[in-house]
């Protein structure tokens, strides 16, 4: 019976922890200093963000661990493929394959920056007050 309520009660603890976390990367976060081309990202509670910089993007995000993975829907206020579908024919592909991996973060310990990699680039961002 201990068992069972040990195997019962685990993911619930599990599952607090990870919302816990959670709710600690809400709210915007920005490179430090005034680095416009770096973008600053937005996460919201309902899993969405949205990201600025050199464009727009917009979509979900999901944390595991110490990674958060962002699933871009949207750059510049439209659906993925119409975006591409309005780039030069020699963009296309590249843009196609860029935006469809999700861009890659890691949290830190201290939960205080983000550090976010796409297409070997990347950026420390820092949460705004």
């Amino acid at each position: 019976m201990r068992k069972l309520a040990l195997l019962l009660v685990i993911p619930v603890i599990c599952t607090l922890g990870c919302a816990s976390k959670e709710s600690k990367l809400l709210g915007t976060w920005a490179p430090d200093g005034a680095d416009s081309a770096k973008p600053s990202l937005d996460l919201k509670a309902d899993h969405k963000f949205s990201m600025s910089g050199k464009g727009d993007a917009a979509g979900t995000w999901k944390l595991q661990e110490s990674k958060v993975q962002l699933t871009i829907e949207t750059v510049n206020g439209t659906s993925v493929s119409d975006f591409i579908s309005k780039l030069p024919a020699q963009y296309a592909a590249k843009a196609k394959e860029q935006i469809a991996k999700p861009i890659e973060g890691t949290v830190a310990d201290d939960l205080k920056s983000i550090t976010i990699s796409q297409n070997g680039q990347s950026a420390v961002l820092k949460k705004k007050a």
